[in-house]
């Protein structure tokens, strides 16, 4: 009896899904949400813990996802990752593959506490991780790395060099002198292969609240300058432009409230999580340091508009030379 429960308990869930996948389909075609929110995600590991020891925490597979994924990587090194390793390492990813896309240069991307503490491009992948942890080797320590390109024994032997320590590498793939190298250098390193598998141009992002679920459409991140609408100063140069690439998609990944200082293809100062914009412009330029007041010419990127014409002219103040941000505020000529 019990082998035909078991047995019986499989079928009805095999058609079950096969049914929501058809309907799935059709409702998406025809660009809806569906009245039934109906997830097919496969256990993927038990975590030790949550965000937090006290909490109990899983992840979950979505078996119809295709793009590169820390989910479905390969671990090539290192114990089982956790609940915050997950979620700092996916932020790294999503970080890399917008700033390559956007760029199409080599790129590096160091997390901490889902925030970038570290972001640079470079015609070289080895000058892109070098200019994100110089971004600021304090935060970065104990970080998140993620990289646009195959990491090989010589990047992996410029990581490990210095006073440095790592909890996670992602990268499309390890050459094997690189995973004994890193693992040789951090014991407990995770190294995450996630392949080059071409990226979702969007998916569906899922926040839970007590009560219900929240869901919405997600993309990557784009910069493309050829669309911006130049209204203040200057003509910027193209390098200026090509910071300014750089520092919206910084600071898109930053938390809100949110400004990104940029130079020379390298985040230099991050402004996170502030309840005011003000307040984000100067820890940005605090944490840029002397690195903003030695900038070539720095740019500064505004996850939304400025309401008023004190952040601008605090940035401007520090030594910004470049300013990019969506506007939209009433008071946008004032700004």
């Amino acid at each position: 009896m019990e082998l035909r429960e078991n047995l019986a308990s499989a079928a009805f869930t095999r058609t079950a899904d096969y049914d929501t996948t058809i309907s799935q389909w059709m409702v998406k075609a025809e660009g809806e949400f569906p009245n039934i929110l109906n997830s097919k995600s496969i256990l993927s590991q038990t975590l030790r813990y949550g965000e937090n020891p006290d909490q109990a925490a899983a992840v979950y597979r979505d078996p119809i996802h295709t793009g590169p994924s820390v989910v479905s990587a390969d671990i090539l090194a290192g114990k089982p990752l956790s609940y915050n390793n997950l979620m700092d390492a996916a932020a790294a990813l999503e970080l890399v593959q917008d700033l390559h896309e956007a760029t199409n240069l080599p790129s590096a991307a160091i997390i901490k506490h889902a925030n970038p503490c570290g972001a640079a491009v470079s015609k070289h992948l080895i000058d892109a991780i070098d200019s994100a942890w110089k971004c600021d080797p304090l935060a970065a320590f104990g970080g998140i790395v993620a990289v646009s390109g195959e990491v090989t024994v010589d990047i992996a032997t410029t990581i490990a060099q210095g006073e440095k320590f790592l909890e996670v590498i992602v990268a499309p793939r390890f050459s094997e002198d690189a995973i004994s190298t890193l693992s040789n250098r951090w014991k407990n390193i995770r190294l995450l292969a996630v392949g080059s598998a071409k990226r979702n141009t969007s998916w569906y992002q899922l926040k839970s609240v007590e009560g219900g679920i929240l869901l919405q459409e997600n993309a990557p991140i784009s910069a493309t300058s050829s669309n911006w609408e130049h209204v203040a100063g200057p003509t910027p140069t193209e390098s200026q432009l090509n910071d300014a690439t750089i520092a919206w998609i910084s600071c898109a990944h930053l938390k809100s409230n949110s400004i990104s200082i940029v130079d020379d293809n390298a985040l230099i100062g991050g402004g996170m999580g502030q309840v005011d914009r003000v307040s984000a412009a100067r820890l940005a330029i605090q944490r840029a340091g002397d690195k903003l007041s030695t900038a070539n010419s720095a740019v500064a990127g505004s996850d939304a508009f400025f309401p008023f014409p004190d952040g601008p002219e605090l940035l401007i103040n520090a030594g910004v030379k470049c300013i990019i941000q969506p506007g939209g505020s009433v008071k946008d000529q004032k700004t």
